[in-house]
């Protein structure tokens, strides 16, 4: 039952660090043949996150909200990580994680064979 006066409102900034890539070992790399090899590379995902902060910016009580349960501050900001969120920090970044990945992967192959030509194509999340 709803009573006037009980609502309580949480409004929260928050800032992390995301750490985004992929599992190495699900990278496949084969030759194409004249010193090319095509490198599949998995799909990035979201692996975890450093450097949390959050604070409150507004936090709202009604006249009786001293009956209502308090806001878990915390709760709220590990609700915030849903799958739906990571998979559009991903989504988000995907240019730049593309170009790191050949990047590596590139420099690597050519610090020993410089003339070796590498493909890459990049596996996409089911649903894109």
């Amino acid at each position: 039952m709803e009573i006037p006066g009980s609502e309580r409102a949480q409004f929260i900034q928050y800032t992390f660090d995301a750490k985004l890539g992929f599992e190495g070992k699900d990278v496949v790399i084969k030759e194409a043949g004249d010193n090319t090899f095509d490198v599949a590379i998995p799909e990035f995902k979201f692996i975890g996150y450093d450097r949390p902060e959050y604070r409150v910016v507004v936090e709202q009580n009604g006249a009786l909200s001293f009956g209502t349960q308090q806001i878990d501050t915390l709760d709220m900001v590990n609700n915030i990580l849903t799958d739906k969120a990571k998979k559009e920090y991903v989504d988000s970044n995907r240019d730049i994680l593309e170009e790191q990945a050949k990047s590596f992967y590139t420099s690597i192959v050519q610090s020993v064979s410089p003339d070796t030509k590498l493909n890459f194509t990049f596996q996409q999340a089911e649903g894109d």
